[in-house]
């Protein structure tokens, strides 16, 4: 899947402030009301037009997308606004200190969603001095704890994950007890003799064996990250250098 939606506007207060609690260890924190609202309004919104479930509480401006409450408020930090993300037990690491949709009393921005809900799904923010900039947000994912049979949902930031491999293990929407650190399903295809004509498509298994990615499989050298690919008469999203997302073949009306 591939979607994108336009945001822009002027806020009449964009630097009134109120006292939230975080999820990620229950703390307060000040942080901007009509800025974090705004950009929370314009993720679901975009969802909602995907066909995947959001609810949003403008209270904590938390998102539970498909299952996954993902809080995103807006701090600053420095000369710049900033969309720190979390998750219950967690703080994610924040995007980035010299980017963010919001610029001074106006926001402009796009909303990218690609992947797939049910495998890996990227939901991108782009910056204000580049609303169509498709570096900064956070990637959802669903799969299995093969230990178990048990869902796992896994989450990161983009700009925090490094090769585009390491997740966050997620059970019953929080940090999994077992596994507080990310883990890393970095294995890709160095070498194919048949590449060209053939992709072989193996699941996407973490390195410690435990955990699967549903609708995801190890990736290639020869694939260019971000691209889309037909295989087979599927589409592929390249969604890092070694993992393939199975999409969905449907057009949004």
């Amino acid at each position: 899947m591939y979607y994108r939606k336009y945001f822009a506007g002027t806020f009449e207060n964009a630097t009134e402030t109120k006292s939230i609690k975080k999820i990620s260890n229950n703390t307060n924190i000040t942080v901007y009301s009509s800025q974090s609202h705004v950009l929370c309004s314009a993720i679901q919104s975009t969802l909602h037009d995907a066909g995947i479930t959001c609810t949003y509480s403008q209270e904590d401006y938390c998102l539970t997308i498909d299952g996954v409450t993902i809080q995103i408020y807006l701090s600053k930090n420095g000369n710049y606004y900033c969309p720190y993300p979390s998750i219950h037990g967690l703080e994610m690491n924040f995007l980035n200190n010299s980017w963010c949709p919001i610029s001074s009393s106006d926001y402009k921005f796009y909303i990218v969603l690609k992947g797939n809900i049910d495998g890996l799904l990227k939901i991108i923010i782009g910056g204000s001095i580049a609303p169509a900039s498709e570096y900064y947000g956070v990637v959802l994912g669903k799969g299995l704890d093969l230990k178990d049979g048990t869902e796992i949902r896994t989450a990161c930031t983009i700009s925090s994950n490094g090769t585009g491999s390491a997740f966050f293990i997620l059970k019953d929407d929080k940090i999994f007890e077992d596994c507080k650190t990310a883990v890393n399903f970095g294995f890709s295809f160095s070498k194919n003799e048949a590449f060209g004509t053939d992709v072989t498509l193996v699941e996407a298994v973490a390195q410690a064996g435990r955990f699967k990615l549903n609708n995801c499989y190890f990736g290639h050298a020869a694939l260019i990250v971000d691209y889309f690919y037909n295989i087979g008469g599927d589409i592929y999203y390249c969604a890092a250098s070694n993992i393939l997302v199975k999409c969905k073949n449907e057009q949004l009306s």
